[in-house]
Parts: structure tokens; sequence; C-alpha cells
């Protein structure tokens, strides 16, 4: 049962991670830029804000659970107002391609940004719920343990998830050329500017209704 519900976790943590967002285009515009290492750094702030989702799923934080799904739209909008001044500021400064790799200050930044846009994004616990579901773990009676080794795996699976993209990524950058960077850098910027827009619309659509 245990070794069931580890596995559970990994898929569970892959299924949340699929989906193709902000978060995404930041992971592959950092394994572009930087390699692997810049990608694994944006795929593991997804990845632990992703645990974070697990736990409250998993140990059934009720308070938690509620406070976000309550405050869903207040905490889109910010997580919206951070995408598009991202996007703002990828698109108007794309810099120059790099030289040398992400510094160590850069890639905790990266993981601390995407930490903060996936944790922001509280529609992720009821995708969460719903896949705990569709997998037989709605409902089940887990100790601290059990519900670890379940948060654990979320966090491999979704892991696992963006280290994959990051190694697509290295095999395809030597195609796009160094010189297109910073036109990469200038797209990604656009795109998460539109998704921070979306995030932003969808909240202020429901406070003024």
């Amino acid at each position: 049962m245990v070794l069931d519900i580890f596995l559970k976790g990994i898929v569970a943590g892959m299924i949340i991670a699929i989906p193709v967002g902000p978060v995404a285009v930041i992971c592959i515009k950092r394994a572009i830029y930087y390699g692997v290492p810049g990608g694994i750094s944006a795929g593991m702030g997804a990845a632990a804000a992703d645990a974070f989702f697990g736990a409250v799923a998993g140990f059934g934080i009720a308070t938690v659970s509620h406070f976000l799904i309550q405050h869903e739209h207040f905490i889109r909008g910010a997580g919206g107002l951070i995408l598009v001044m991202l996007g703002i500021v990828f698109f108007l400064f794309p810099g120059e391609p790099p030289v040398k790799g992400a510094s160590r200050a850069g890639l905790a930044g990266t993981f601390l940004t995407t930490f903060m846009l996936t944790l922001t994004n509280p529609i992720t616990i009821i995708t969460f719920l719903t896949v705990f579901a569709s997998l037989g773990l709605a409902g089940q009676t887990m100790n601290y343990g059990t519900a670890g080794l379940l948060v654990a795996g979320v966090f491999l699976g979704s892991a696992i998830w963006w280290l994959g993209i990051s190694l697509t990524v290295l095999l395809a950058r030597g195609r796009i050329g160094v010189a297109w960077m910073p036109q990469v850098k200038r797209w990604s910027g656009l795109l998460i500017l539109t998704f921070g827009i979306y995030a932003l619309w969808d909240s202020v659509s429901y406070l003024i209704k």
C-alpha cells in the first residue's frame, strides 16, 4: 500500500505539471538561456509549490485549503500582476545572449519566481483534489508517514516532468542559435504578459460582479 501511494503521488505530480502555462514558459526560457541548470531551477520552484499543494490535500489541511479556495480570485490577481510585470520586463529588455551560465543568485531567483507563481494559482488545489479522487486517494486515512511519502511522490513526479522539459530544450538549444535568444526572451515575455492580463481580468471581473 505504501509503494502504491508513493507511485500514485508521482503520477499526480506529473499530471499537475503537464499543463502549459507561464511557469512552463519561464522554465523553457531559462533552459534555452542557461541550459539544464536554468530549466531545473525553474522547474524545482514549481515542483516545490506542487508539493505544498500536495501536502494540503494529502494531510487534509482543511483550513489552508478553504482559505485558498475562498480567496482564489484575490490570489490569482496578485499572481497576474507579477506575470504582467515579468512579461513587460522580458519583452522590453531582452538583454544580450548569455556568455556563461547563470549565477547562484540568478538560479535562486528563478526558483523563487516559479515557486511564487505556482503558489498564487490556488486552482491547483482543486485540480489536486480531482486528480487524487481519480487515482483513488480521496478519503483515504493516512498517517503522517504515509502522507509525507505521498507528498514526496508528488514532488518527484513534478520534478521528473520539469527535468524532461529542460533536457528536451537542451537538445534543441543548439539549433536555435545564441543570436536568437533575445528574441526568444522577448516572445516568451509577450506570452507571459498574456497569461498575466488574463489572470488580472479574471480577478477584476469577479470583484466587480
